[in-house]
């Protein structure tokens, strides 16, 4: 019985002294990380799940360690395609501070085909009817990195909606511009990305709202993405655009409104600093709540600075929200949008990463996010 004891007091004295070293439960033996999947070239098979992007590098002015993320948006031939359609899907992206780029891609549905350099792809869509999520993440050479992800719909060839089923109208996924601030005669990039329940083709058209200036180009107003080209001004003007969303069956809708500011002035100077961003309400949003957002920074030189606002939700294909009366300021409200639990395998709340630029109309700015849950129906 003596032996016993000792025997047993040996074992617990082991089992103890492994805990410590493991880490108890989140000891994981070596080799069983999943990794990152097979790589070509410069283009990686992600895995699947949501991607928050990192706070920003601290530091900024002459010099010193600051580091500006790169910038990045997804270009597709087609938002609507039919089965086994083959397009090219391709990112425009660039770096603040002329970093090398390393793209990672990932595609939910389909088969697709790496180019060389990484920047495009080439997709043949399944041969079914569905939505597809088509995403990927830039990362410069000192480790910052950003995310874009659009919503491809994937009709059946020649699929013709039932005449008994209503149609539901298309609505807007994404409404941003590349730059939110340029000198008189520069050269604005409107993207805009929606989808229809019905898997309707989608028409796009780009107007604005108040003044008129300047002139859209590449290839111009009625299309999916188009440039602005901006007028000669003097100090500080702001320009209104919004974009409409036709389906094939009279559905329509239009986004909300995103500005675009002239600044007239140039010199060197500082990032904006100090930088952060709140919300009044993060948690148990249900649809249509509205909650308050609000930014602040500061300038050195005293710019007037401009904050523009984006929400990504977690899973593509998902509406994005209303911001109130626009995603421009430093004081706007969200409304929280509608999402059924069948359209997300029946989760009892869905993630929004609400992202907030500043931009001081010199060519310098600042990135921060936070997340807002909201409740699915």
């Amino acid at each position: 019985m003596f032996r016993n004891r000792i025997f047993k007091t040996f074992i617990g004295l082991g089992l103890v002294l492994v805990f410590f070293i493991c880490g108890g439960p989140n000891c994981i033996p070596q080799g069983d990380d999943p990794g990152t999947g097979p790589t070509t070239g410069t283009v990686t098979v992600t895995g699947t799940g949501t991607y928050i992007p990192p706070p920003p590098p601290t530091g900024g002015g002459t010099g010193g360690n600051y580091n500006t993320p790169p910038w990045v948006t997804i270009i597709a031939d087609r938002m609507s395609v039919t089965t086994n359609e083959m397009i090219t899907i391709r990112a425009d992206a660039g770096d603040p501070d002329n970093d090398p780029l390393v793209f990672d891609w990932f595609v939910s549905q389909g088969a697709w085909y790496p180019e060389p350099g990484g920047r495009s792809i080439r997709w043949t869509a399944p041969g079914y009817g569905t939505g597809v999520n088509v995403a990927v993440k830039v990362r410069d050479s000192k480790g910052a990195e950003n995310k874009a992800e659009i919503f491809i719909n994937v009709m059946m060839s020649g699929y013709v909606p039932p005449p008994t089923m209503p149609n539901q109208p298309p609505f807007f996924t994404d409404v941003h511009s590349d730059m939110n601030t340029v000198g008189p005669g520069g050269v604005v990039r409107l993207f805009a990305n929606a989808m229809d329940p019905d898997y309707d083709p989608i028409t796009y058209r780009w107007k604005m709202v108040g003044p008129v200036a300047g002139y859209f180009s590449n290839p111009g107003p009625d299309a999916q993405n188009c440039d602005w080209i901006a007028p000669n001004t003097s100090g500080m003007q702001s320009y209104e655009f919004a974009c409409e969303a036709r389906d094939t069956r009279g559905g329509f809708q239009e986004s909300y409104h995103i500005f675009v500011y002239v600044n007239s002035s140039s010199g060197y100077n500082t990032p904006p600093y100090n930088f952060f961003i709140t919300a009044s309400k993060q948690y148990g949003l249900v649809a249509g709540e509205e909650i308050s957002l609000t930014a602040l920074a500061y300038d050195a030189e005293n710019d007037p600075l401009v904050y523009y606002w984006e929400s990504i939700p977690e899973m593509g294909g998902l509406p994005i929200g209303m911001f109130v009366p626009s995603p421009n300021g430093q004081n706007i409200k969200w409304q929280a949008p509608y999402i059924s639990k069948a359209s997300v395998w029946d989760k009892p709340s869905v993630w929004f990463n609400i992202n907030c630029k500043v931009d001081d109309g010199n060519g310098h700015f600042d990135f921060r996010s936070l997340s807002i849950e909201v409740m699915t129906q």
